[in-house]
């Protein structure tokens, strides 16, 4: 993850919640939550 290293730490706490809401996304297997997103 070394390419993030130029965001600040506002920008990477919502990168991780992003990721996070992805993840769990994907991990539910709901598509209704894919499609809503």
């Amino acid at each position: 993850m070394a390419c993030l290293t130029f965001l600040t730490v506002t920008e990477e706490a919502a990168y991780q919640r992003t990721v996070t809401r992805l993840n769990t996304m994907w991990n539910d297997n709901d598509p209704l939550a894919r499609y809503a997103y």
